[in-house]
């Protein structure tokens, strides 16, 4: 493996490291000091990860919106797991956070359609509580024509 895929998957494996520890994305800077390379090299390194849909940078390029199943941003997905409250991209997300995390988990969900909550339990691997239909508005072929929006 090259030296820069070596760079990028290191530079990977530190955002979801820092999504897993804290519930957020690492920043720019620490990023960079963690690689021990500039700035400018780390938001390269970041936009190539972006192409290669590894994780979803932020529109200024200076960080991470998604690194699936995590988002940086509130949605209305969340999960608290270990003490540390995560954001989820989507329904789907909300249940591969405990799955990506190996760990028990509560989730606080709320329906597009009516604005109703549904809270469910994830325990020892399994979903505890009526999560009701979940309903994909645009087909897994079309999510990355505009993940910031699916």
């Amino acid at each position: 493996m090259g030296t820069e895929n070596e760079a990028l998957w290191h530079m990977r494996a530190l955002v979801y490291r820092g999504f897993a520890r804290t519930g957020a994305s690492p920043a720019l800077e620490e990023l960079a000091r963690e690689l021990g390379l500039d700035e400018a090299s780390t938001r390269s390194l970041l936009a190539e990860l972006g192409r290669r849909h590894a994780v979803v940078p932020t529109e200024d390029g200076r960080g991470v919106l998604m690194a699936n199943p995590f988002s940086a941003v509130p949605t209305p997905f969340r999960v608290t797991a270990g003490g540390v409250r995560f954001w989820a991209n989507c329904a789907w997300d909300m249940l591969g956070i405990p799955a990506a995390l190996g760990t028990d988990a509560t989730i606080h969900a709320t329906c597009a359609t009516d604005g109703t909550g549904v809270e469910l339990r994830v325990v020892d691997g399994v979903v505890v509580g009526e999560p009701g239909i979940v309903h994909f508005l645009t087909p897994f072929r079309h999510w990355y024509d505009d993940i910031r929006h699916t």
